[in-house]
């Protein structure tokens, strides 16, 4: 399994520093990616162990490794670390993640921080005359889901009370804590809000959720609009849509066609107007290039290299006539291209040119044009564009780089489950995009009180799980969900409970959903169960994230029982035809 597949290590090589350095192990060796070169404090009061993560990031999980020693009061010097995340640099300012009860001798144990906000990942002992030694802290946040979770936004106004715009970006759609979960303008003319992504995104779908205890019609007539201006304070970008109506309490999906833009807004156009917002979702592909550093093979004038990847289409790079002209843009790190926007040919990790393999050839654009170029998930960090030829001239206005960041999927899947709760809890209503707040005995699956009750989806391919997020029931009875173990794998022994463990849920509060690593699982089964007598398992949904569809190879061993040459070409071709032909009608 290759590691660009996994989810991002947001501290990898980031800077560190501790309180005080053993010898010589340097704060840096606990962000280096090898886990037997370790961190070292000296023996003090309080010693902690700090990395930066340069910005702030919604982090989901931090993974500590522990020290290999033989020796027990060594390896339990880490016991009660706190593990703190938020954006001030001394240790005491920032709320606690978790803490480290205990930890094996070289273990590594992760951590859930359920989407804390910071830039800052704390490492520290309380107490006198302790010594803090870290051999790896990982840092993970889930690339891809829902954007707008990192973005920033405003209002034209804020209704009394706690609307506040943040409100319609806090990841709970306003269904269990209505007046704490929506963000709300006052009485108006024009009412908006606008999100700003901080990065160009190509949106391919914006998701509403409506307010549930009255005045659903409120958000009828609303526009959404997508782009890069803040004139009129984004509500003359283009349109995605226009919304007719959203039932109360329900989830909207309005398609915008990969419509390109930093800045989302809802605006409804009228006099004495609110716009209440339970939760805006963001889903959509990142252009990679975006102010990267690029680079060319000579410049006229001031074309810079830079031009191509400012997100503006009327400013390009341009090069002297020369041969064989060239332009780079580093992406800084190894990505599945998708699609490139521009005029991109070749995708690689190489910086030179014509080490890296090509994606496509640019038969022609026309003036202004833009088109796209599949690279059909080619590996590279580089991304090369070059005219093979003498007294060439290379203008690129933009270069747009692309990979599809893959939504839930498992809304294509099928279930089933141990049993059936008495009335409409199907397993189906698991994966039917309603986390089942709203509805909740039509939203929600459920199993009789039994033994080892189990919940099973068929991914229907298989994918490398980065995530897996459940919703629990916020009715009543939440605790029924500790225990619970999430299964990945490809084998239906014991109906897919013997597949490897991605995690146990210790616990979920009622109507809260809880975000899962599965460090990139490889599975087309994901298992639910909770081990023991008369338990009951509840999911009001479950979603799963990860790359995907993989196919795998699959060797066949035949024993023919033939008069006819299989040397023989013909014979050969007739076989493999046949062969093709039964597979076919067995579903391969």
């Amino acid at each position: 399994m290759s590691s660009d597949l996994l989810p991002e290590n947001l501290a990898f090589q980031q800077v560190a520093t501790q309180s005080s350095m053993y010898e010589s192990w340097y704060s840096k060796n606990a962000v280096d990616g090898v886990h037997d070169s370790c961190s070292h404090t000296n023996p003090q009061t309080d010693p902690w162990w700090r990395v930066d993560l340069m910005k702030v990031y919604r982090v989901n999980r931090v993974a500590i490794t522990n020290r290999v020693s033989p020796y027990s009061d060594i390896v339990s010097r880490i016991n009660g670390a706190v593990i703190r995340v938020g954006n001030f640099p001394d240790v005491y300012s920032n709320p606690i993640c978790a803490v480290i009860s205990t930890l094996s001798s070289g273990a590594t144990a992760d951590f859930s921080c359920g989407a804390m906000m910071g830039r800052y990942v704390i490492v520290h002992i309380p107490g006198v005359q302790k010594i803090l030694t870290l051999c790896e802290v990982e840092v993970y946040r889930y690339l891809g889901g829902n954007r707008a979770l990192d973005g920033a936004t405003t209002q034209s106004s804020t209704s009394t009370g706690n609307w506040f715009s943040e409100k319609a970006i806090d990841g709970n759609r306003g269904l269990q804590q209505l007046y704490t979960g929506c963000s709300s303008t006052l009485n108006e003319s024009n009412p908006w809000w606008r999100l700003d992504l901080r990065h160009i995104y190509r949106v391919i779908e914006v998701v509403i959720t409506n307010r549930k205890d009255c005045c659903a019609e409120r958000i009828n007539g609303a526009e959404i609009h997508i782009g890069n201006s803040l004139e009129n304070n984004g509500n003359n970008n283009p349109i995605c849509a226009v919304i007719a109506a959203i039932p109360a309490g329900q989830s909207y999906s309005f398609s915008c066609n990969g419509m390109e833009g930093r800045y989302v807004n809802l605006i409804i156009p009228g006099d004495m107007k609110i716009l209440t917002l339970c939760e805006v979702e963001l889903y959509g592909e990142e252009n990679l290039a975006f102010q990267q550093v690029a680079t060319q093979s000579s410049m006229y004038g001031s074309w810079y290299s830079k031009n191509a990847v400012d997100g503006v289409h009327d400013s390009c790079s341009h090069t002297n006539p020369q041969t064989d002209p060239w332009w780079r843009v580093d992406l800084m790190k190894v990505y599945r291209v998708n699609r490139i926007n521009g005029a991109v040919i070749r995708v690689g990790n190489f910086p030179d040119v014509y080490s890296n393999p090509i994606c496509a050839v640019i038969s022609t654009l026309s003036s202004g044009a833009t088109a796209d170029f599949s690279c059909g998930a080619m590996m590279g960090r580089y991304v090369i564009v070059h005219i093979p030829g003498v007294q060439k001239i290379l203008t690129l206005c933009e270069v747009e780089v692309y990979r599809y960041l893959g939504g839930n999927r498992a809304l294509d899947g099928a279930t089933t489950q141990s049993s059936t709760s008495t009335g409409n809890w199907f397993s189906e209503k698991a994966i039917d995009g309603n986390r089942g707040l709203q509805q909740l005995y039509t939203g929600c699956s459920s199993t009789l009180n039994e033994s080892d009750p189990w919940w099973r989806l068929d991914l229907r391919h298989i994918y490398q799980v980065s995530e897996v997020v459940i919703t629990n029931r916020k009715d009543c009875c939440a605790e029924r969900i500790n225990g619970a173990e999430i299964h990945i794998g490809n084998s239906l022994e014991n109906n897919g409970n013997n597949n490897p463990i991605c995690a146990v849920i210790a616990a979920i509060p009622a109507g809260q959903s809880y975000s899962f690593s599965c460090n990139g699982m490889e599975g087309r089964y994901v298992n639910l169960i909770i081990p023991g007598d008369m338990k009951i398992l509840t999911l009001c949904e479950v979603e799963v994230y990860g790359e995907g569809p993989f196919l795998k190879r699959s060797i066949v061993k035949m024993q023919f029982n033939s008069r006819e040459d299989l040397t023989d070409s013909s014979v050969e071709e007739n076989i493999l035809k046949l062969l093709e032909s039964a597979l076919a009608d067995g579903g391969f």
